[in-house]
This record gives C-alpha cells, structure tokens and sequence, in this order.
C-alpha cells in the first residue's frame, strides 16, 4: 500500500486560540497533518506558493483590512488549494459575498459544530484530490 500523503493546512489568523483549536482538531482527525500558521495576508501570500496545500483557512477580519483583495491571488499563489474562508458572520449575505470574493467554501466560527463542519469539509476536500 502506498504511503498516504499528508494533509497540509495553512491557517491564516491573528488568532492565536483559534490557531490552536484548529490545529489540535485536524491533527487529532488526520494521522499525517501538517499544520503552519501566519498571522496576516502578506504573511500568507509569502507562504502559499512554498507548498502544495490542500487547505487554506483564512480569517475574514484579515481580508477586510486590506483595501485590495487578497483571496484572488492567495488562490493564484496555491492553485491546488481549497480556500475556506472562516467568519463571525452567519447570513446569507455573508456567504455569497464570500464566494463572489473567490473562496470556495465558508464556515461560521461560532457554530457549536465548527471544528467537526471543518474536519468533515477537509475530509471531502482531501478525497477528492487524490
């Protein structure tokens, strides 16, 4: 049996908590995960070419200090990643805004289901890229 290829998530957060939960939560799911952390977009957008991610978790309140939009060339810069977006908003707006903005999925932090939608969303992603 071939080796499994490890899960790679770049999480994009000036959270440190979150950081923490996050990558305790997949590490604990995905037996070969590996995890890195930046704290700012100009951060990710040095970190995201230096590997093939399969996961990028961006924190929204990230995108929106920057006056031009980052999503779009994070997606340029990790083509084979999935860009989740991760946000304190629930509403439908927020969702569409999201995926207009370029990433391809949104969670609500605050769900009390969040860290097993992100497990269950990393699962999928993964599956289908191998």
């Amino acid at each position: 049996m071939p080796p499994i290829e490890p899960v790679t998530v770049l999480v994009i957060s000036e959270q440190a908590d979150e950081i923490k939960l996050v990558t305790l939560s997949l590490r604990g799911f995905f037996s070969n995960c590996r995890v890195e952390a930046v704290y700012s977009i100009d951060e990710a957008l040095l970190w995201a070419p230096r590997a093939a991610w399969d996961l990028l978790l961006v924190d929204d309140h990230l995108t929106a200090q920057r006056s031009t939009p980052s999503l779009p060339e994070l997606k340029r810069l990790a083509p084979s990643a999935s860009l989740v977006l991760l946000t304190d908003h629930s509403d439908g707006s927020a969702a569409l805004n999201a995926l207009q903005a370029g990433a391809d999925f949104l969670l609500y932090k605050k769900s009390p289901a969040f860290l097993t939608e992100l497990v269950l969303y990393t699962k999928q992603t993964v599956d289908v890229g191998q």
